[in-house]
């Protein structure tokens, strides 16, 4: 039943192996990038410079930064923090390389860089 017919199983399967390596000779292989993302600085977007012009201080700026982490807006219900940071891989983004295709998250790792 497997490999009767005109429309087997193994010619569907062979088909679509044939099918998957013509698109990887096409658009390549998914190689992994590194793209290392501040949370206060490009995430939040926490100002650096103030509404004058002036450059602000590294304290107003972690004070900020210590504010919306602190917004209930942040938080999921059962208390987990939430960051959206689809603006980087999106399709109107210069942050990802032009030469990758379906852009994803493979994995992410966290550094707290506190005094």
């Amino acid at each position: 039943m497997i490999s009767s017919g005109d429309k087997n199983l193994e010619s569907y399967l062979s088909q679509l192996e044939q099918a998957y390596r013509d698109f990887e000779e096409q658009y390549g292989r998914p190689s992994l990038r590194v793209m290392v993302l501040s949370l206060r600085d490009d995430i939040l977007k926490i100002p650096s410079i103030d509404a004058e012009g002036n450059p602000t201080s590294l304290q107003d700026r972690i004070q900020a930064f210590q504010k919306e982490l602190n917004d209930p807006k942040n938080y999921f219900p059962e208390g987990y923090l939430q960051f959206t940071f689809s603006d980087f891989c999106g399709p109107k983004t210069s942050s990802v390389s032009p030469i990758t295709y379906g852009h994803k998250l493979v994995y992410v790792e966290a550094e707290n860089q506190s005094n």
